[in-house]
Parts: C-alpha cells; sequence; structure tokens
C-alpha cells in the first residue's frame, strides 16, 4: 500500500460515526465519498494539511501528491521544518533538519 493510499485509508478512518470492520469497507466508503472511482482518477494533485500526534511528540505536516508518482512532505515541530521527504517519479531523498539531504531509504 502507497503513501497516498495510507493517507486516504487513514483520512477515512477519523471521519467514520462507527468503525469499519475491514479495509475494503474504509476504501469503500472513501469512495462513495469523495464522489466514487471516476472522480478520484480524475484529481491530478492533492494537498493535505495534517497534524501528527504521538505519545512522544506533536507535529504539523504538508503532504503534497501529484500524478503520477510524485510526492513531498514537510513536517514542522514548534513553527520549525524538521524533516522533508520527497519522491520525483524516479528517486526519492530526504532532509532532516541538519545538514543536507539525503537519498531515501528504500
Amino acid at each position: 500500500m502507497g503513501l497516498v493510499s495510507v493517507v486516504v485509508v487513514a483520512t477515512a478512518l477519523f471521519g467514520c460515526s462507527r468503525s469499519p470492520t475491514t479495509v475494503d469497507e474504509v476504501i469503500e466508503r472513501h469512495t462513495i465519498t469523495m464522489g466514487g472511482c471516476a472522480a478520484i482518477e480524475a484529481i491530478q494533485s492533492i494537498e493535505i494539511d495534517l497534524h501528527i500526534t504521538d505519545p512522544k511528540f506533536e507535529v504539523e505536516g504538508n503532504y503534497f501528491a501529484a500524478r503520477p508518482g510524485k510526492m513531498r512532505i514537510d513536517v514542522s515541530a514548534g513553527g520549525e521544518r524538521v524533516f522533508t521527504e520527497a519522491f520525483d517519479g524516479q528517486k526519492g531523498w530526504q532532509w532532516e533538519s541538519k545538514g543536507a539531504a539525503q537519498k531515501a531509504a528504500t
């Protein structure tokens, strides 16, 4: 499952009034909510602002994806960018708060 799929599934989970029983049910509900398969397939790019909460930290994120197969996420803590990961359709890179960007782990 790609990152876009994970974001879509996570988004669908938070909007449901009752807990879905399967991943297929989550995807079906999200697809209907977004206007059906044709509407989703017509999307050429998407940008999502995120608030990520973990037991040890909270951060803000901005996720951007574009067809065919490009993505970038910028993560900020306390108003300062602390992490970026991107994929240009051929290669990925990441940057962690200090130093130069590095090839993303595969």
